[in-house]
């Protein structure tokens, strides 16, 4: 699975910790983890504005485009971690947000995230329970990778699934899905 990583980079200082082992436990488990926490904000910070804008806007597209779903850590405060998820949350991405009991993350709006967008679960954790919170929100995170869609077919078109589905020995889902795939890797998004 492909897990965009959300994270303020202000707060590496103090949860860097907590970042690296979230990196280090989804690769553990063969996860790839996409994320840009490798970049210092000395380095951000030198950018003129327009070009750091430009610089996450890219940042927070990519995960939109590579990333199956996302793991914000928001115990830091952070406008930019905000802005980010809104966007992935707005765009349909899946996404879980966890932050340690009693930071800046608690004021993430978790009421109103919980409640309003069920793309979205944000959880707190303890200090001290990082490992087993990450256990929990990897089995929260493969649970919404695929989504269920509901379609409805004139019957003629589901007679010729149905002759494919038998002629290629494959469920019809899967030749649906496959053709959705192929339309969609000819188009440029």
């Amino acid at each position: 699975m492909k897990v965009g990583i959300v994270a303020s980079l202000r707060g590496r200082d103090q949860y860097g910790h907590h970042y690296e082992t979230i990196i280090n436990h989804l690769e553990k488990k063969g996860h790839t983890a996409i994320h840009s926490l490798h970049i210092k904000m000395e380095e951000i910070l030198k950018l003129p504005s327009p070009e750091r804008d430009i610089y996450f806007n890219k940042f927070y597209k990519k995960l939109l485009k590579e990333a199956d779903v996302i793991l914000v850590e928001c115990s830091f405060s952070s406008m930019n971690v905000g802005y980010g998820t809104a966007f992935l949350v707005h765009n349909g991405k899946p996404v879980v947000a966890i932050y340690v009991e009693g930071s800046h993350g608690a004021g993430f709006g978790v009421d109103y995230l919980n409640n309003e967008d069920d793309r979205i679960t944000v959880l707190s954790y303890k200090e001290d329970e990082l490992a087993n919170t990450l256990e929990y929100v990897l089995k929260l995170l493969e649970t919404k990778v695929d989504r269920r869609f509901t379609m409805v077919f004139p019957s003629r078109l589901m007679a010729k699934l149905e002759e494919i589905s038998i002629r290629k020995k494959l469920p019809k889902a899967v030749f649906i899905r496959q053709a959705i795939e192929n339309a969609l890797a000819s188009e440029e998004l």
